[in-house]
């Protein structure tokens, strides 16, 4: 999967992946993104940096301790596909600061051939995004969304419980969107 703005500009603070609905006590990949691409979660799931990604100073200040995407397709951190990172349940979450509009992508699970993804968070036409596919159809998914906020840093989570069938879109710990979800996760190997 890849973290990738297409439009605007874009800086990522945190990244976080748990196999488990919110409960759980050991992230499956954790990206601190303090000047590289790696994870400290344990489960060396390192990413690459590809393109003009920065470091740049987090939410407090601190300096080499997020990332700005300077807004170009050419611009992410990649990390390759691994069978951790395709569990049934899922809680992704990131600090991001954006600029600007259109379609920024902060996180994705890519499925082929199509612009497809398992599951994506990221912004998209002034509205912070969440999606999962119910199939490997291209455009075959269900969306969550609220208001984007730019120029101020934002916690936003997304999370797919597949034992109760939910699906829920948080932005600075406060529930914005939820919504039912009785589909697999879909995954290929990307």
């Amino acid at each position: 999967f890849q973290t990738t703005p297409l439009i605007g500009k874009i800086m990522v603070g945190l990244f976080l992946l748990t196999g488990l609905f919110v409960n759980a006590q050991t992230p499956v990949a954790y990206y601190p993104l303090n000047g590289n691409a790696n994870d400290l979660s344990g489960n060396i799931l390192n990413g690459t940096i590809v393109g003009t990604v920065t470091p740049v100073a987090d939410r407090f200040g601190n300096p080499n301790s997020a990332m700005s995407f300077p807004g170009s397709t050419g611009s992410f951190i990649q990390i390759a596909d691994n069978p951790l990172l395709r569990p049934t349940s899922i809680t992704i979450s990131c600090w991001v600061n954006v600029s600007g509009g259109g379609l920024n992508t902060f996180i994705h699970k890519a499925i082929s051939p199509c612009v497809n993804d398992s599951w994506f968070v990221g912004t998209e036409s002034g509205n912070f995004r969440s999606y999962v596919s119910n199939s490997f159809v291209c455009g075959d998914q269900i969306n969550l969304s609220s208001a984007q906020i730019n120029n101020q840093w934002k916690f936003v989570a997304f999370a797919v419980d597949a034992n109760n069938d939910t699906r829920s879109l948080y932005i600075d710990g406060v529930q914005v969107a939820t919504g039912a979800y009785t589909s697999n996760l879909q995954y290929d190997g990307n």
